[in-house]
């Protein structure tokens, strides 16, 4: 359910920002940083062999931009590289134990608007519908056997069930070209969670794997049956199009379902600040300065 309050979330949703980098290694120490992961690519597209770095996120978006400018001046002169910062977007999805307004848990009614909807003022599909063809019907995640709507089997895309862009084994360009990402957990009761989950989340990754617009992503654990996910795309609309691919409507039907599988779960979009807005933003002098930008036009798990 959507929710503008994540004082109930664990940590990482509670931070209001995060920088990729790899100019430096490690935020250890950093103002206001919240958690930290080292990140490292292979056969980058343009001859790139190999890049290492850090993804931190921090309380607030100043503490972010402190330290994207600290990690600019410590690589002044050598050349290439990022660092990059996100700021959080004010309303995202929580449920059951993490959510602050309720324990409630359950699914928003629609997907979030893609910017083509809203341009033409066009109301984004139900999360409700398609799927088993019937609206409202939990599924175990890969247990029907029948057919979807409009032909083909579940777990193989059809041409009219393929999420547009998808395509074969591909190099990305990784993080240094993501505009958006999300972060976002889901507190499973257990083992059987984690099997019942899995028959639809191994497909699910291997799609997002292979859409035009995936960057890069990251599966995190917490104690005791906590599971996470770091997702990131070349937009917002390219992140927002990954939610609608059947596999992660069912998962989000099937979490919310009372309290079976999960007690709990939350999700952050985050969206990149552009360079000249940061700038702008640390001038406060400069009275033409453009506000930063939290979330770009152009830009962009866990339960919804």
């Amino acid at each position: 359910m959507r929710t503008s309050d994540f004082s109930r979330t664990p940590p990482l949703g509670r931070a209001e920002a995060l920088v990729v980098t790899d100019r430096v290694r490690s935020a250890a120490g950093a103002p206001g940083m919240v958690r930290q992961r080292r990140f490292r690519e292979r056969d980058l597209p343009g001859g790139v062999a190999r890049r290492r770095g850090v993804l931190a996120f921090f309380a607030t978006l100043a503490d972010a931009e402190r330290f994207a400018a600290d990690a600019e001046r410590s690589a002044a002169g050598t050349g290439g590289g990022f660092a990059h910062v996100y700021a959080a977007e004010p309303e995202g999805y929580s449920n059951g134990v993490w959510r602050a307004e309720d324990r409630s848990m359950a699914h928003v009614e629609r997907f979030a608007a893609l910017s083509g909807e809203v341009r033409r003022g066009v109301e984004p599909p139900r999360v409700a519908e398609g799927g088993d063809g019937a609206p409202g019907y939990p599924r175990r995640p890969g247990g029907s056997s029948g057919r979807r709507e409009g032909g083909g089997r579940r777990g193989r895309a059809t041409g009219a069930d393929r999420p547009a862009g998808a395509r074969g084994p591909r190099a990305h360009p990784g993080l240094a070209d993501a505009r958006a990402m999300f972060v976002g957990a889901t507190r499973y009761t257990g083992p059987l969670a984690w099997l019942a989950l899995a028959r639809t989340w191994y497909p699910m990754v291997a799609k997002m794997q292979r859409l035009r617009g995936f960057r890069w992503y990251a599966v995190y654990w917490s104690p005791p049956f906590t599971l996470g996910t770091l997702a990131f795309f070349s937009g917002r609309d390219e992140l927002l199009a990954f939610a609608r691919m059947p596999e992660h409507r069912d998962l989000m039907r099937w979490i919310t379902d009372g309290e079976r599988w999960g007690t709990g779960g939350y999700i952050r979009l985050h969206g990149r600040v552009d360079a000249a807005a940061r700038s702008a933003a640390a001038d406060p002098a400069d009275p033409d300065a453009d506000p930063v930008d939290a979330d770009p036009a152009d830009d962009a798990g866990g339960t919804a």
